[in-house]
């Protein structure tokens, strides 16, 4: 299976190279280009590629924009701008180029992705329109062809009721040739026409249709023809109507047939009035020629409300499409299972109807036989496991954000918004232990600014359930506080929020209750299920696991930041073998900036799990460090702290970030990271050393 081809073009190496690993991750194959020259060669000598990345800014040279316009004059393809610029007149300067869409940088891959989709999905959509205007250029050849090979009588007529086109059938039903009507009026043709006729004519081209399912139409020679027939406007662009349209069928074999089934369906009638389910059979014009079981009943029906006709008939034109549809793939395959829905008073009732195609002895499609059944409790159910997947997809979502900041206030904000989401609840909150007090951490809505000072803290003694349910670890629940014994302090907070629903679960870290979780809801008394409790448990757990995370990631930041103090009083006269020495300890590099060569230390290779001969030396290039070592998602968080330090305005600047890594054994990790620059005389930034360290352990 060939993969989707796509040209990147990007002038910074380090963004090109994390930029081309999140696509090829993503299943595309990825073409580069670092200059709008260069993009133009690779696009005109690679005839595959199915989309264009572009940066607008390219170094020296063509800018982008400019090489974007040349690629779409070679051929039309997707091109999508992904800049750093956000000014409106840029932007709009690329609109005038393509429409396929405008990507800011370093707003994520998971923007980058989606972006890429919708201009392949636009590309498309756009092809699909030209298909669509060709196909309707050949629409009026088509009317006439498929009109001429009816084999139904079909006529033409103007409002002045002379003929158009007509069928061929049309012309043996009459027993007249195509010279003797064209043109002519129709009354002139059939000047014995019937009064009853010539009314339903003029109803038509007043904008009524109107049909016949069952019409005698006696010969001039005493032939008698049984027929069903149709009279309908037809319209000109401006809405007027145009004149009329005759559908006219000769059903005498048809008659003859249906007295043969009604005779075959008295002997199994009484079967059928046996099953819950509705029983049916159509002809081949997907006409109902026998209803039957318990189902007509239930629904207070009878079968003669359904003998004779069609679905559009029963259910309308706008239902009638779905179940036409589907007995048109029965008729053609042999089998079809299809389900649909009508409105009700509770909602909707849900159905299930399966089609079988009947054939006579010789073989000769003759209609459908169905079975339809109610399944709204099924869909009911359906629905339910739908809303607890959705639940358990938030849940996890929710994991991700709390395990993906060490910012305590964020954490417990996200927590209270997610228990509110969950829960379909309007008021949530979280409250912190500090040895015997609480104190109020985070709230959904947030508190308006009168609220008293003395609610945002309080004593535990004061709060009897609070210290039940942290010291039980269990989860209380108040359905209503107009009705709960609450102790003073407790419905005080409650009436000042407007609580009347309130659940409280604990926040139970790996040794003991560090919080509460506050889940309720204001003004009228709301149902919390056991459902909203269990998502609530599963909430605090996390909040309470991410909490202890981050308190322990500042107590090991501040040693981090003691033990970098240490270290600075200890440098010595010489700057740079002061910053080899701390260096030493952990594991030291240093990067040329004129040859991008980094030079490793053993003790850094250590760090990473492996050694300088395993990795061809003590050099390798940012590329390759980055190849190897950097974990994808990270990358462009190296190059930004690079970009920094080499920015920075003098030699005192230094940086500290952290970041993934994949060790020399496959295992990853996340490493600690100090930047020091080094300047020459003429303040440009000539080397950065550096100092990792690998916190993984600390993470855990």
């Amino acid at each position: 299976m060939n993969r989707t081809t796509i040209l990147l073009v990007e002038d910074e190496a380090l963004i090109a190279l994390a930029e081309r690993m999140v696509l090829e991750k993503n299943g595309y194959s990825v073409v580069t280009a670092s200059s709008g020259e260069q993009a133009i060669a690779r696009f005109c000598d690679t005839p595959d590629i199915d989309l264009v990345l572009m940066d607008i800014d390219l170094g020296p040279g063509m800018l982008g924009t400019e090489a974007a316009g040349q690629i779409l004059a070679h051929r039309e393809v997707p091109l999508v701008f992904l800049s750093s610029h956000t000014e409106p007149e840029i932007v709009k300067q690329t609109e005038g180029i393509t429409s396929y869409g405008y990507i800011v940088k370093h707003t994520g891959d998971t923007v980058l992705l989606a972006s890429i989709r919708m201009a392949f999905r636009l590309h498309q959509a756009r092809i699909n329109e030209r298909e669509a205007l060709h196909r309707l250029g050949q629409s009026r050849d088509l009317m006439n062809y498929v009109i001429g090979c009816s084999r139904t009588g079909i006529a033409v007529h103007d409002r002045e009721l002379r003929y158009l086109y007509v069928s061929e059938a049309y012309l043996q039903m009459y027993s007249v040739s195509a010279a003797d009507v064209i043109g002519k009026h129709h009354y002139e043709v059939f000047p014995d026409l019937p009064q009853k006729w010539r009314r339903v004519h003029q109803r038509a081209l007043a904008g009524e249709v109107v049909s016949s399912d069952d019409d005698e139409f006696v010969r001039s020679d005493g032939t008698v023809l049984w027929t069903r027939w149709e009279c309908r406007p037809w319209y000109e662009n401006d809405g007027s109507v145009g004149g009329i349209i005759i559908n006219t069928q000769v059903i005498n074999e048809q008659k003859r047939l249906e007295q043969a089934l009604r005779s075959s369906e008295h002997r199994f009638r009484y079967i059928m009035e046996s099953m819950q389910d509705v029983v049916f059979t159509l002809d081949t014009d997907l006409r109902h020629t026998g209803v039957y079981g318990r189902w007509l009943q239930n629904y207070h029906m009878t079968p003669e409300q359904f003998l004779g006709k069609t679905v559009s008939e029963l259910l309308g034109d706008e239902a009638a499409p779905e179940h036409e549809a589907a007995a048109r793939r029965a008729l053609a395959d042999g089998f079809a299972v299809y389900e649909w829905s009508v409105p009700r008073a509770d909602g909707r009732a849900f159905f299930q109807t399966s089609l079988s195609r009947i054939t006579d002895p010789d073989g000769q499609i003759t209609g459908l036989v169905g079975i339809g059944r109610e399944i709204t409790d099924l869909k009911q159910t359906e629905a339910l496991l739908t809303a607890q997947n959705r639940s358990l997809e938030h849940l996890l979502s929710v994991g991700d954000s709390l395990s993906s900041t060490l910012n305590i206030a964020e954490i417990l904000q996200t927590a209270a918004s997610s228990a509110v989401k969950l829960t379909d609840l309007n008021s949530a909150a979280i409250y912190l232990i500090d040895d015997d007090s609480l104190f109020l951490a985070a709230t959904i809505p947030p508190l308006p600014a009168e609220f008293p000072d003395e609610f945002r803290t309080a004593r535990r003694c004061d709060h009897p359930h609070v210290e039940r349910v942290v010291m039980n670890r269990e989860v209380v629940v108040f359905p209503d506080f107009s009705k709960d014994e609450l102790s003073p302090a407790e419905r005080t907070v409650c009436e000042a929020r407007g609580l009347r629903t309130l659940a409280m679960v604990p926040l139970v870290g790996r040794r003991e209750s560090i919080g509460v979780l506050l889940v309720g809801s204001t003004g009228e008394p709301r149902e919390i299920t056991a459902s909203h409790v269990a998502h609530c448990r599963i909430i605090a757990g996390q909040v309470a696991i991410a909490v202890e995370n981050a308190r322990l990631h500042q107590s090991i930041s501040s040693e981090l930041e003691e033990r970098t103090r240490a270290e600075q009083a200890l440098r010595v006269s010489s700057v740079q073998l002061s910053r080899a020495m701390v260096i030493a300890r952990l594991g030291h590099w240093e990067y040329d900036v004129a040859s991008d060569l980094f030079t490793f230390s053993d003790s850094f290779y250590e760090m990473l799990r492996t050694t300088a001969a395993a990795q061809g030396g003590y050099q390798m290039s940012s590329a390759e460090y980055a190849g190897r070592f950097l974990h994808l998602e990270d990358a462009h968080i190296v190059a930004d702290e690079l970009d920094s330090a080499l920015a920075a305005p003098s030699e005192s600047y230094h940086s500290a970030v952290e970041h993934r890594v994949r060790f020399g054994d496959g295992e990853l990790g996340v490493i600690s990271v100090k930047i020091f620059v080094v300047k020459d005389e003429s303040g440009a930034t000539v080397k950065l050393y550096g100092v990792n360290q690998d916190i993984t352990n600390h993470g855990k």
